[in-house]
């Protein structure tokens, strides 16, 4: 062996040590790449720590810096936050992204920007009190979660429904589950395209929701006016319920609810009334001045129920209608006898289709897997957010989670 490695000696020293030097400078040089990207990285965090924390080119200066991302400023706030405090806070944790690539920096950047301006416009409807929750932790968490989830992507309305999911997560009082649910809303938001979103929606408005105060059909059209216009084009799949589950939106059950039309005629049990004969309202035997105020004069020989007496009745609300029974046994039988003079199922189901394009929800509810799903606590926030934004109405999110 020796022989052998005196005669190549010179290929030896040829080949073998340069290999080994340049080991040694390899791991010399990323040592020293190291050392310099900490410097730079404390030098830039001292650089934008003396400069406005909202100029564009301090946010890309320490995030392609490669050293540790600081929240650099006043952010040792004494007292309550005031608007142009979170306003500072939201521009400083968008700061805080995508530190190591240029062309992701520069995308996340142009769509943080929709969501930072509709949550500008927002946090203005705030009191005093809800924009001082931004000064908690688990507010301001959320707060990056959301922006995370907005620089993901270009979509307005994703935008908008991450910025109204944080305006909800503040106007919620202290420790109730809302709280939990609505931080876990804003991080599977993320996760969905507007599609995913209409889906939980829609399953919302018509699973879980119903108007208060309509009076009559014409009242019940309008508002299925809107649904027809918002939702007419969905396309929803049996693969798209699943990864809904699977991201904790919903359960795809094994059984199968209601058709639509069930469902929403259920929903307004003081809808869809025939007119009714006057021995039929002289055999409720009811006293005069009871049977004159649920009963509207006669047309033919028959009387119209009133429609604030059913709104009455069924759903406790007077309307402006200043009505009382005070007999349950009479509301009682009042109510049974309006559940059986509705019109039958194929005369409500042709009063839906006369809605200009409400066949095509039909078919997307019965035939999309909206009858086996049933949200959970994270699907109904984030159903709520969207049809709040498209101003369906204002819900109270405590009556589902509390």
């Amino acid at each position: 062996m020796i022989e052998w490695m005196e005669e190549h000696y010179k290929l030896i020293s040829g080949i073998i040590v340069p290999i080994i030097i340049a080991i040694i400078g390899i791991f010399k040089f990323r040592s020293w790449i190291k050392k310099n990207n900490v410097i730079k990285g404390n030098n830039n965090a001292m650089l934008i720590a003396e400069k406005d924390i909202r100029n564009s080119h301090s946010f890309n200066t320490v995030n392609q810096s490669g050293g540790v991302i600081q929240i650099t400023g006043d952010n040792n706030q004494v007292g309550n936050f005031d608007m142009k405090m979170v306003q500072r806070l939201a521009h400083e944790l968008n700061a805080m992204n995508y530190p190591y690539a240029e062309r992701a920096f520069g995308k996340f950047q142009l769509n943080s920007q929709g969501f930072l301006s509709k949550f500008n416009s927002q946090i203005e409807q705030l009191s005093p009190s809800e924009l001082d929750k931004f000064s908690e932790v688990d507010v301001q968490k959320a707060l990056y979660k959301a922006i995370q989830g907005a620089g993901g992507t270009s979509s307005v309305q994703i935008h908008e429904i991450l910025s109204q999911l944080v305006m909800d997560r503040v106007q919620q009082p202290k420790r109730v589950i809302a709280e939990l649910a609505i931080n876990e809303s804003i991080e599977v938001a993320a996760k969905l395209d507007v599609c995913l979103i209409k889906i939980l929606a829609l399953s919302f408005m018509f699973s879980k929701t119903k108007y208060i105060g309509l009076l009559n059909e014409d009242m019940l059209t309008k508002k299925l006016v809107m649904v027809v216009d918002e939702f007419k084009d969905l396309e929803a799949s049996t693969s798209k319920f699943e990864y809904l589950e699977a991201i904790s939106c919903g359960k795809v059950l094994q059984f199968i609810s209601s058709d639509l039309i069930k469902i929403i005629s259920s929903n307004y049990p003081h809808l869809f009334l025939k007119k009714v004969s006057a021995q039929h309202v002289k055999d409720l035997a009811l006293p005069i001045h009871i049977q004159d105020i649920c009963f509207l004069k006669p047309e033919n020989d028959t009387f119209e129920i009133n429609p604030h007496v059913g709104l009455y009745l069924f759903d406790n609300v007077s309307n402006g209608f200043s009505f009382v029974i005070k007999d349950d046994a009479m509301k009682e039988q009042l109510k049974d006898f309006l559940n059986s003079n509705r019109l039958s199922e194929d005369e409500i189901k042709t009063f839906f289709l006369k809605i200009p394009n409400f066949e095509s929800i039909l078919k997307i509810w019965n035939g999309g897997g909206f009858p086996q799903f049933s949200l959970t606590a994270v699907g109904v926030v984030i159903g709520k957010a969207y049809l709040e934004q498209k101003k369906f109405g204002n819900y109270d999110i405590n009556i589902w989670i509390n």
